[in-house]
């Protein structure tokens, strides 16, 4: 499992997948994920093989304001809000053969924004 609050930067991750995910060992992933670029977008990631694929499925309710009505949805929500970011997240879930989950995570954290890419702004 990887998980962070901070967006990918779109190019970053963009060179890590074309490269494959194959070299660390992962034969599946899925979850959601955001990029710096979309901060409106709340996307799903599915990847089997070589074939993956990145839709868009929500606005985030730090971008919306749309809190749930249902209060367990809601204590769930505010158990993970990020006082930056909000409910917007990395979360993915990587399987494979031969798992390199060191490099891996590491790869993906190189992915992320830094602190000062995030200090710089949405407009940097």
């Amino acid at each position: 499992m990887f998980r962070d609050h901070r967006p990918f930067h779109p190019q970053r991750l963009w060179d890590l997948l074309a490269g494959g995910l194959d070299a660390f060992g992962v034969v599946r992933s899925k979850g959601f994920l955001w990029l710096a670029s979309c901060p409106d977008v709340q996307a799903l990631w599915s990847q089997a093989g070589p074939s993956g694929r990145c839709d868009s499925v929500a606005v985030p309710v730090a971008v919306s304001g749309e809190w749930p009505d249902d209060p367990d949805e809601r204590t769930e929500l505010e158990s993970r809000w990020h006082p930056v970011f909000g409910d917007r997240q990395q979360e993915l879930v990587l399987i494979g053969v031969g798992l390199d989950s060191k490099g891996l995570r590491n790869a993906l954290g190189a992915c992320l924004l830094t602190d000062r890419e995030i200090t710089a702004g949405e407009d940097a």
